[in-house]
């Protein structure tokens, strides 16, 4: 049950993200668009990031820079600075709980 209530948050987390991904910049109508923007918020959002950690953070950033230009209107540059953006946000978020976790468990 815990894990599903986990799994559940993480969805609404990306939905969040990608209405956030949705007020910076137009995306495209197509719904398997939308669908892949979703699937590589939700990615980018429960991915875990470890102090140098190599092994998940190059597919993740990769994959999600890929959706972001799959999904949105505008030029290339616009793409790869709003997937850049929010992608480095994010990742540092995970980065610093994921890394800061185990001061906080009991």
């Amino acid at each position: 049950m815990r894990r599903i209530i986990i799994i559940v948050a993480g969805i609404c987390v990306a939905v969040i993200f990608y209405m956030l991904v949705s007020c910076i910049t137009q995306i495209r109508k197509e719904w398997w668009r939308r669908i892949l923007l979703l699937a590589g918020c939700w990615i980018l959002i429960y991915m875990i990031i470890y102090t140098g950690d190599l092994d998940n953070l190059p597919p993740t950033l990769l994959f999600f820079l890929v959706c972001v230009w799959n999904a949105c209107c505008g030029s290339g540059l616009k793409r790869l600075t709003i997937g850049m953006m929010l992608a480095s946000v994010m990742l540092a978020l995970n980065a610093l709980f994921d890394n800061s976790i185990v001061f906080f468990s009991v």
